[in-house]
């Protein structure tokens, strides 16, 4: 967990960087809704369609979806449109499966978390809150996307 990690949703833990609100996670990721009274995690598409989560593997990067859209398979049907109606694009990419699961995944993030005073970044080590509002990586440390922390330059 970190400073921006968004709160867990039913069964399904929300982390950073994946958004549920403007006051967890990155907001380039802020594609997720959670239905706090049923439990429920939505992921929403470029195309504003919602599907329901199923589960989200975070060492993995990636998520699954339940797709109850009854034109994705007559679309997929012949094969030649394999994503069908599910259309994501960076920070997400999906498996292209014509199926009822469709598991996407997350790239991990190019810049560092966004931070209102220094508060925000006591967990994440080796860096200070800017002017800029980022958690910028103190010198001789650089913002690592993959470890989501700053690692100790080797330059």
């Amino acid at each position: 967990p970190t400073p921006r990690t968004c709160e867990p949703c039913g069964t399904n833990n929300v982390p950073y960087p994946l958004s549920t609100g403007s006051n967890c996670g990155d907001l380039k990721y802020f594609n997720f809704r959670c239905n706090t009274s049923t439990g429920q995690l939505n992921f929403t598409t470029n195309n504003e369609v919602s599907y329901r989560v199923i589960r989200v593997k975070p060492i993995s990067r990636k998520f699954t979806i339940h797709n109850e859209d009854d034109s994705f398979y007559r679309s997929c049907g012949d094969g030649s449109n394999r994503t069908g109606n599910l259309k994501v694009s960076s920070p997400f990419q999906s498996d292209n499966s014509c199926s009822e699961q469709v598991e996407v995944s997350w790239e991990p993030p190019s810049e560092e978390p966004v931070c209102d005073s220094s508060v925000d970044c006591h967990g994440w080590k080796n860096s200070t809150c800017s002017k800029g509002n980022r958690c910028l990586c103190n010198a001789n440390y650089c913002w690592s996307g993959e470890s989501l922390s700053c690692t100790e330059s080797k330059y």
